[in-house]
C-alpha cells in the first residue's frame, strides 16, 4: 500500500508518468515514516506561505546551488539572481547589499579559473562564481549585472518575497566551498537562527514584508524531515539525508523525492495537516 501511494504522489505532485525510487531498499516502515514526516512539513511549508506563489517572488541566497536547484525542480524560480549558482553565506549576502554589488561585480576582483569555465573572487571565495566565468564574454558579464539589478529592485520593493537559505553544516563533505573563505569573509560555523538575525534585519531594513526560509540539511544517515516555524517570517526545515548529495542535488532518489516534496508545498496550496494517508501512522 505505501508503495502504491509513493508512485501516486510522484504522479500528483511533480506531474511524472513513472517513479525512479526503487522502494525495493527500504523497509515499509521507513518508508512511511519518511514520507508522513516529509508530508508534515510540507504541509508547515504550505502553511506559512499562506498565498499562492504566484503572488510571491522566491529568491536563493546560496549558500550553494542546491537551493536554485530545487527551486526550479518544483517550479518555482521564475528568474535568475545572483547567489543561484555561487559559494556564499549570510555575511556575503549582506555585503553584496549594502554596497549595491560594487564588489561583486568588479572585474578587478574577478579571478577566471585555467579553464575559463568557473572564477574566484578576491573579496569573496576563491571559488565563488562556480558554474560560470562572468568575464569570459560581454555575455556572461551582461548576465550578471542583470540578475543584480533585478536583485536590488526586488529587495526594494513592496512585493511579498520568500528568500531562501541553505545553510552549509557539513563543510568536510562540501570541500570546494569550505577552502575558499577569505580572511575577511570567513566560512560560517555553527549555523542557527540566531547566527541569520543580522541577514533577516538587512532584507527587512529594504522591505518589512521580507520572509526567509532556512533549510539546515545533513547527510549520510537516518533519514529525518520536519518544518519549524521560528516567527511569522522566518521557517526553518531540517532535512537528513540517507545518502549523498552533490552539493546541488539528493542523489538517492527518496532523498531526493521526499525533498521535492516539502518544497513542493511553496506553492502554497494550504491543507489541513490531518490530511495524510492514514497508513503512514
Amino acid at each position: 500500500m505505501i508503495r502504491t501511494y509513493i508512485k501516486k504522489l510522484f504522479s500528483r505532485d511533480f506531474h511524472a508518468s513513472t517513479c525512479p525510487i526503487n522502494t525495493a531498499t527500504c523497509s515499509d516502515k521507513t518508508l512511511a515514516r519518511f514520507i508522513k514526516k516529509s508530508r508534515l512539513a510540507q504541509f508547515s511549508l504550505q502553511n506559512f506561505v499562506g498565498t499562492r506563489a504566484e503572488e510571491i517572488n522566491f529568491i536563493s541566497l546560496g549558500e550553494n546551488c542546491s537551493t536554485a536547484w530545487y527551486l526550479k525542480q518544483v517550479g518555482l524560480k521564475k528568474a535568475s539572481f545572483p547567489f543561484d549558482w555561487v559559494f556564499s553565506s549570510p555575511e556575503i549576502v549582506i555585503d553584496c547589499i549594502n554596497n549595491r554589488f560594487e564588489h561583486y561585480l568588479d572585474p578587478s576582483l574577478i579571478n577566471p579559473k585555467p579553464n575559463q569555465k568557473s572564477a574566484g573572487h578576491a573579496r569573496y571565495h576563491s571559488n565563488f562564481f562556480n558554474h560560470r566565468n562572468p568575464l569570459k564574454s560581454q555575455a556572461e558579464f551582461d548576465y550578471y549585472r542583470r540578475c543584480c539589478s533585478r536583485f536590488l529592485d526586488t529587495v526594494s520593493s513592496d512585493a511579498s518575497t520568500i528568500y531562501l537559505l541553505t545553510f552549509i553544516s557539513e563543510p568536510a563533505r562540501r570541500r570546494q566551498w569550505s577552502s575558499g573563505f577569505t580572511a575577511e569573509f570567513p566560512m560560517p560555523v555553527d549555523q542557527d537562527y540566531n547566527s541569520i538575525i543580522p541577514l533577516i534585519d538587512t532584507l527587512k531594513r529594504f522591505n518589512p514584508k521580507s520572509r526567509v526560509i532556512v533549510i539546515d540539511h545533513s547527510t549520510h544517515g537516518e533519514r529525518d524531515a520536519k518544518a519549524r516555524k521560528i516567527n511569522p517570517d522566518v521557517l526553518m526545515i531540517d532535512f537528513n539525508a540517507f545518502g549523498h548529495s552533490t552539493g546541488v542535488y539528493f542523489e538517492d532518489h527518496l532523498d531526493d523525492f521526499c525533498f521535492r516534496l516539502i518544497l513542493s508545498g511553496l506553492h502554497g496550496t494550504q491543507k489541513p495537516e490531518s490530511d495524510v494517508n492514514p497508513y503512514l501512522y
